[in-house]
Parts: C-alpha cells; sequence; structure tokens
C-alpha cells in the first residue's frame, strides 16, 4: 500500500487516492488483475478498455467500486446465500454509464470545469429526474444563496439541489454530491470575489429575445426558485428600510425576468408601465451585469470608514 501511494503522488493521480484507504483499495484492483482471480475484475476491465476508458479512469472506478457499501453488501450477499458466484464486481457497473466515467473521474479531482456540468445533468436525466436540479438552475439556486444575506446552511442548500437522495440514487462512480457542492463553491466565490457568478455555459447570449429559451432561462429559474428559501434573511436584513427593499425587489425582477415569457409579462404586468416584451428584454439584458452587483451590495453593505470614504 505503502508503495502504491508513493506511486500516485509520483504521478500526481487527481483525486485523493493517497489516503491510505483508498491506496489500499487502488492495490487490491491491481492485485486482482495480477493473480486473474476474480476473473470478473480481469473482464471488467477489459470490457472498460475496449469502451475507450483510459486504465487510469478504470482503475479509478474499479477502485471506488472496492471501497463502496454495494461492493460490501455483494459480498455479504454472496456469503449468506453460500452462493460465491453472485460476487461479481461487474454486477456493479451499469453498461449504460461506461460514457460517464472520465466526466466522473475528473470531478472526483476537484476544483471546477466542464465536467461538473456533465455530471450534473446525468444524474439529473438519468437518476434522479424530478428530484434533483440540472444545472443551470442549480447554477441560479446557488447563486441565490450565496448572494443572500443569511447563511444558508449547506443541508438546506442540498435538500434543494438534490433532495439529500444521491447516496441512494446514484451509482458510487458518479460523484454528484461533490459536482454540486463544487459548483457552489465556484459560484459562491465568484459572488464574493464580485467576478462573474454565472458558469460559462448558461452565461446570456448577447441576443436579449434568445435568454427565455436557452441555458440562461434555467439559470433565471434557480434564482427564482431560492426566494422562499431567502426571503426571511432578506426581510430581517431589510426592515425598516422601505427604499432598500423596494431596490431589492427591482433587482429581483431584473434577475428573474428570463425565467420565462410569462414571468416576464408578469413582472411588466406589475409594473404597470405598458413595455413590449422585446423592449422590457433588452433592457433587462443590459442591466444584468449591475442588478448581480447590486443584489451583493444590498446583502453586505460597503461600509464606511473614519475618513468618510467607502
Amino acid at each position: 500500500t505503502l508503495a502504491v501511494r508513493r506511486w500516485l503522488k509520483h504521478n500526481d493521480m487527481p483525486f485523493p487516492c493517497c489516503a491510505p484507504r483508498s491506496a489500499d483499495e487502488w492495490r487490491e484492483v491491481e492485485d486482482q488483475l495480477a493473480s486473474g482471480l476474480p476473473p470478473e475484475t480481469a473482464r471488467l476491465m477489459a470490457r472498460l478498455r475496449e469502451a475507450g476508458i483510459d486504465r487510469v479512469v478504470a482503475l479509478w472506478a474499479m477502485a471506488e467500486a472496492v471501497g463502496s457499501r454495494q461492493y460490501d453488501e455483494l459480498g455479504r450477499e454472496a456469503r449468506r446465500s453460500g452462493r460465491p458466484e453472485i460476487f461479481d464486481i461487474e454486477r456493479l457497473f451499469d453498461q449504460a454509464d461506461t460514457a460517464i466515467l472520465p466526466a466522473a473521474f475528473e470531478v472526483s479531482a476537484g476544483g471546477f470545469g466542464p465536467s461538473h456540468q456533465t455530471v450534473i445533468d446525468y444524474y439529473h436525466r438519468h437518476h434522479d429526474p424530478e428530484g434533483a436540479m440540472p444545472f443551470a438552475e442549480a447554477a441560479g439556486f446557488c447563486f441565490g444563496c450565496a448572494a443572500s444575506p443569511k447563511f444558508i446552511r449547506n443541508h438546506t442548500l442540498y435538500e434543494h439541489m438534490y433532495g439529500n437522495r444521491v447516496a441512494d440514487s446514484a451509482p458510487f462512480y458518479l460523484p454528484v454530491a461533490d459536482a454540486y457542492r463544487e459548483l457552489f463553491r465556484f459560484v459562491s466565490d465568484a459572488v464574493f470575489e464580485q467576478d462573474d457568478p454565472i458558469p460559462p455555459a448558461v452565461r446570456p447570449p448577447a441576443e436579449p429575445e434568445a435568454c427565455f429559451d436557452l441555458a440562461f432561462a434555467g439559470w433565471c429559474r434557480g434564482f427564482l426558485a431560492t426566494q422562499p428559501v431567502v426571503a426571511p434573511g432578506w426581510e430581517s436584513h431589510l426592515s425598516g428600510h422601505p427604499d432598500l427593499h423596494a431596490e431589492y425587489l427591482e433587482t429581483i425582477a431584473t434577475l428573474s425576468f428570463f425565467a420565462g415569457r410569462d414571468q416576464a409579462r408578469a413582472i411588466l404586468r406589475e409594473r404597470g408601465n405598458g413595455d413590449d416584451l422585446a423592449e422590457a428584454a433588452r433592457r433587462m439584458h443590459a442591466g444584468l451585469a449591475d442588478a448581480i452587483r447590486r443584489l451583493f451590495r444590498l446583502a453586505h453593505p460597503i461600509m464606511e470608514r473614519e475618513d468618510g470614504t467607502d
């Protein structure tokens, strides 16, 4: 195991496999491949390699299997039934999921990138289409929570994004909880550094009316979904400041305008200004970046220095 850990560190493996337990699982898979026992391990490696999966990715996925609850349950089932043939690691891998393994491997490395969107959207489509948010909506939800004046507990955040059921509904080789956590970290860091908190894949297109039909609309829907969660914090924060509260409502309208055409028309009716949708879309589109900054400053007022400057 120590030799495996040294090799992993020397080769800068991009996942947390240098811990003793993970290195031991890696070593166990290599031992099984070298000895040919059980033969199912070699068959699975061959199947993954034939599907175009790099050996290091296949080894990572198989080591994840060896360390999983499902693997332990499979062993117990084989012992209870007296049928050792059912203790087959291949049973833990759904062939339909093979194509997601490279993205899952990248997500397990930490950081943030396109693979996180791939894993989140894959999980949403194939494992929890009713309860989990797709990437664009999750990004908007993360922004609304990160920009809130009141800290939103992780349990609440993840309950809304994927129902906290990910351990039961996702295979062990799909690190979807990690993907959602890294998405929130990316958005939250951008909010507090006052960078663009909208991931590149869902940023609003140049044509305002196209925002209703593309990924940015999902971001707006996710942002809008935060309102029941963050409203008590905002009400408390702005209590006694009606002008700031009115500015807050205006900002919310701007940031949620493109959630859908019906949502946009409702905002226009509420304002009673008679703008047509195209003209309102152009104005809202032009004010998005400013609205993001305004929301941050409303939640986190700039303190006045002793010399009277901001």
